[in-house]
């Protein structure tokens, strides 16, 4: 089976920069994977993904999504159909007076249909429980809201791929996580789902990690595995989520609990069962 993404011996350098922002990235990602990819600041996450869609060409390498190649000028309309990506910040994606608006303004550009683009609206609008305030100017909404509408825009078109760059970055915990039940939504629907944070929190549903440093990807593998791999995540300039810290303080103190624990609850159940079963 032909992967959804793949970037083949990809390098990167800026235009009058001598240091190399991407070095030697080789990447397959299959169609309904959830992929997250995590590095510090300057690793080369958002260099990767304006690469994933053609916004920027690999100095050396190839990227290819559905089999086309990113460089090649003729197919970028269509791999941006089947791409989306929602960005940071939500204020600098909104361009409508009303949220249905907002949502079928991309639809529109590309001449869907009038009864088509309705049916597309409504349904992205009810994916991100949006749809109650389809009538709302966007300058209203909360900045968890912004998020979801954006989502919601992306979403509308239909695309196989979706990308969510540091999207929860700026969101409360409740919204963040509101964020995080469509990317789980999605991943179930059979749409890949691509990830970038530095929040090591989001990336315990995810199936498979990518660790960035200095431009490479320093390792993959699953979260449990990552999350447990100290020395890499010190290398990445990467802070293990709180679960995973208290998880290794606890096994210092004698009480084992599985590598699969991701939640709290989940951690304060299994003590609770360890004191009572002494």
């Amino acid at each position: 089976m032909k992967p959804v993404l793949e970037m083949s011996d990809v390098w990167y350098r800026y235009p009058m920069r001598e240091d190399w922002m991407l070095k030697g990235i080789d990447v397959r990602i299959d169609q309904g994977e959830w992929v997250s990819v995590v590095g510090a600041n300057g690793s080369g996450k958002s260099t990767w993904v304006q690469l994933l869609n053609g916004l920027l060409r690999p100095t050396q390498g190839k990227v290819f999504v559905h089999g086309l190649d990113t460089s090649e000028e003729q197919h970028l309309l269509k791999i941006r159909q089947q791409l989306g990506i929602v960005f940071q910040d939500p204020d600098n994606q909104v361009v409508r007076m009303t949220v249905w608006e907002e949502v079928a303004f991309g639809l529109r550009n590309i001449g869907v249909p009038p009864a088509d683009v309705e049916e597309r609206v409504n349904q992205a609008l009810q994916m991100t429980d949006l749809y109650s305030l389809r009538d709302r100017s966007p300058h209203t909404l909360s900045g968890g809201q912004k998020q979801r509408l954006a989502a919601s825009a992306v979403l509308a078109m239909r695309p196989r791929v979706v990308v969510f760059d540091e999207a929860t970055s700026m969101l409360d915990p409740w919204s963040a996580q509101c964020l995080l039940k469509i990317m789980d939504d999605l991943r179930g629907s059979g749409i890949t789902v691509i990830q970038i944070t530095q929040e090591m929190e989001e990336i315990l549903n995810s199936d498979r990690v990518f660790v960035m440093g200095g431009g490479q990807i320093l390792e993959v593998g699953c979260p449990s595995d990552v999350l447990r791999d100290q020395d890499l995540l010190q290398k990445a300039g990467l802070v293990p989520p709180f679960v995973a810290r208290l998880r290794e303080a606890l096994a210092q103190e004698g009480v084992s609990l599985p590598d699969e624990t991701t939640s709290l609850s989940e951690m304060a159940e299994l003590i609770w069962k360890s004191f009572l079963s002494k």
